[in-house]
């Protein structure tokens, strides 16, 4: 409860003091009947090895984060449970060129934090179908489009033989 309220007085202030540690992000887009993506900022997210590093500062850090990513999501009007997946989802992470980021460090952080708000149901093969991380022009921080996957087949993992 106390770190709702803190997300909240976070978006407050954006609102009214203009943009303390980079929150305020681009428009967001919502899905609408016809499938079109889903599309949401989110600051730059901390380095997979300072969330997944057991130490104090670590966690901060990654606390700090996800209280300025869900201040964000407050700002954009973005409610996971009227507009995130239901179903089987692409996933495409645009991060700006401005900061200096690993890409193979930027999935893990953030689709555990879209599975933690209810964005999206899981990040297993049987939602998740395709992953795209690239550099792009974003405002500030990440951009995720989520895309639902219409009919998609069940995704088939290939079996261990037995010998």
């Amino acid at each position: 409860m106390a770190a709702r309220l803190r997300q909240h007085a976070l978006a407050r202030s954006v609102q009214g003091n203009g943009d303390p540690g980079g929150l305020r992000g681009g428009e967001a887009r919502s899905e609408d009947a016809t499938g079109a993506p889903l599309t949401f900022d989110l600051p730059t997210p901390p380095s997979l090895n300072v969330t997944r590093r057991i130490d104090w500062e670590g966690y901060k850090k990654a606390n700090l984060w996800k209280d300025r990513a869900n201040a964000r999501l407050i700002l954009q009007k973005i409610k996971p449970l009227k507009v995130g997946m239901t179903g089987a989802f692409e996933c495409r992470i645009i991060v700006s060129a401005k900061h200096r980021i690993d890409f193979d460090n930027t999935p893990k952080v953030v689709l555990d934090y879209l599975r933690r708000v209810e964005l999206i149901p899981d990040d297993a093969p049987k939602y998740m179908r395709r992953l795209v991380v690239e550099p792009g022009e974003v405002a500030e921080g990440i951009r995720v489009e989520l895309t639902p996957v219409e009919a998609a087949a069940p995704c088939s993992l290939p079996s261990k033989r037995r010998g």
